[in-house]
């Protein structure tokens, strides 16, 4: 990524931002290459978020299916307890 001086470039460029943009261009290109994940890595995280999902559809399909509940009343008496004298 040398500076093409035979190039037709605006007149509003100057060499020092070409310099610039080629330091620019060579420390992403460095970055990227020590930016990336392991294959082996990304690959689990998605398959476990993928499995994660699927537990929670079948979950939410599940207690969307069930009946609703029927809840026991419980007749609480409030008096003197029976083995009171």
């Amino acid at each position: 990524m040398d500076i093409d001086r035979e190039k037709e470039k605006p007149d509003w460029i100057v060499e020092e931002d070409m310099i610039g943009n080629n330091q620019a261009d060579r420390l992403a290109n460095t970055g990227a290459a020590h930016g990336d994940l392991n294959l082996h890595v990304s690959k689990l995280v998605i398959r476990y978020a993928y499995i994660a999902k699927r537990i929670q559809d079948r979950f939410a399909t599940i207690i969307c299916n069930l009946p609703n509940r029927t809840k026991p009343k419980h007749n609480i008496s409030i008096g003197p307890h029976k083995n009171s004298t």
